[in-house]
């Protein structure tokens, strides 16, 4: 149990490269198992897992936007609307 907290106290937070050396897997392989994907056996995938829960391993967004070149957020650039309310209030009615 003391390593166990020593890990989370002290190491960076995991990724998948660093859980992946330390269950000696591929990173595919790793993220496949988590994702559950049917071409991972099922004791790898319980391994895999049982050892991201172990090291609180929680996967980056970040990088996962990084990865698939895509983040699904939507970006607005807007004037400044003190320009626009200058402009009314010089508007006879």
């Amino acid at each position: 149990m003391v390593v166990n907290l020593y890990y989370l106290i002290y190491e960076k937070n995991m990724n998948i490269k660093e859980l992946a050396k330390k269950l000696n897997l591929s990173i595919t392989t790793v993220s496949r198992g988590l994702a559950d994907y049917s071409d991972v056996s099922e004791k790898t995938k319980k391994r895999i897992k049982k050892f991201a829960e172990k090291y609180n391993y929680n996967p980056n967004p970040y990088a996962a936007n990084l990865a698939s070149r895509s983040s699904k957020n939507l970006g607005f650039i807007l004037p400044l609307l003190s320009a626009f309310l200058n402009f009314f209030d010089n508007v006879p009615l």
